[in-house]
């Protein structure tokens, strides 16, 4: 009666302040993720141009390799595994491609932005 409920007072007080710094980790938690994923783009987007350019080397070499072995210049073996390299390198570029993707995805999902077709 005569404490006027400060015991409560200060189990609120205690209680919000709590509320308070779980809120400000969470929010901490979500920026780091966002940055995380940001930079997992921004690699991604590295190592699809990479995989571009490698795909295009590989495309002009098997071109250069058809070339000789229809000229008789070239055995099959060459030609065979300047395709095979060719297949490689565009598997690469897809892998590269589809990681993009989904580190993009993952931006937009920590972002609160809507995908196409979430809508």
């Amino acid at each position: 009666m005569f404490d006027q409920n400060r015991g409560n007072i200060a189990a609120a007080r205690a209680e919000a302040a709590a509320a308070e710094a779980r809120l400000d980790a969470a929010r901490l938690e979500a920026e780091s993720a966002v940055r995380t994923s940001a930079a997992r783009t921004a690699a991604a987007e590295s190592r699809l141009s990479a995989a571009r350019q490698g795909e295009s080397t590989a495309l002009e070499a098997y071109r250069l390799a058809r070339i000789g072995y229809e000229a008789g210049r070239l055995p099959l073996t060459e030609l065979v595994a300047a395709r095979r390299a060719l297949a490689e390198a565009r598997e690469q570029t897809i892998a590269a491609a589809v990681e993009r993707i989904s580190a993009q995805a993952a931006v937009a999902r920590l972002s609160g932005v809507a995908t196409p077709g979430e809508q």
